[in-house]
């Protein structure tokens, strides 16, 4: 890993656990500009899920300490969703704490420190309702976040910004099959929510107006990112990046 600012460029040492290094590695920041990491190490046969943080001794100090979160599928950015808060490191997708069956659907998991000392170091299983099928984004910021995914070939949004967790009312639409992706824009604050889907008919933005939904088509191909700036909106589509102004932009 290397880190990268405005004036310098540091290389950062991969933490370690039990003699292993991590295969893959998902840095992320806990919006104070302190280093968090989650890491599949290989033991056992199984891929083990490990968290960590940077500490004021410039060492990765282990967040997790007590039972062990387990991968279901090879590690990538589409098999394990993650984000950080200020107070949290959030995972998300074919992972379960149990090492000997896979895990019947995704999952959502959460662990907690206090700055720069963890807390009990014990990951907590946030529920989904309703269940999804799968997970697809985690959209995080410094005090919440959200979760996208699908359920029926139909989109699913869930808030953790609230007091009550809840899914989200969605546009109508259907999911390819295939490819069955939804995105979060941006944090629906101060503007409305903006989702990108690969729907049935190709890939599509969607733009909330009050209960209803503006459809926005894309290009055709297969949506990887999406991204809103104050300009408008980018899209990762087949490996080309594409840029719309959205109404009322400006631009």
């Amino acid at each position: 890993m290397r880190f990268v600012d405005e004036y310098v460029t540091e290389k950062i040492d991969p933490p370690v656990i039990r003699g292993r290094k991590p295969v893959w590695l998902s840095p992320l920041m806990n919006g104070e500009g302190d280093f968090r990491t989650l890491g599949a190490v290989r033991a056992d046969g199984r891929w083990e899920l490990h968290a960590w943080q940077d500490s004021d001794a410039k060492h990765w100090v282990p967040m997790d300490r007590g039972h062990t979160l387990y991968l279901s599928a090879k590690p990538s950015s589409r098999s394990v969703l993650t984000g950080s808060t200020v107070g949290e490191l959030i995972v998300a997708g074919a992972i379960s704490d149990q090492p000997v069956r896979s895990a019947a659907s995704p999952q959502l998991w959460t662990i907690a420190d206090t700055g720069s000392e963890p807390t009990n170091g014990r990951w907590t299983r946030l529920p989904l309702q309703p269940t999804p099928d799968g997970l697809t984004d985690v959209f995080s910021w410094e005090l919440g976040w959200w979760v996208a995914g699908h359920r029926n070939l139909r989109p699913v949004v869930y808030d953790f910004d609230s007091a009550v967790v809840a899914s989200m009312p969605m546009p109508d639409t259907r999911l390819d099959p295939d490819h069955p992706v939804v995105y979060l824009a941006e944090r629906p604050s101060k503007r409305s929510m903006v989702l990108a889907t690969q729907s049935i008919d190709g890939p599509t933005v969607w733009i909330q107006k009050g209960r209803d939904w503006l459809r926005v088509p894309a290009p055709a191909g297969k949506l990887s990112a999406v991204s809103r700036n104050a300009d408008g909106l980018f899209t990762l589509i087949d490996g080309a990046l594409w840029f719309r102004p959205l109404p009322g932009s400006g631009c």
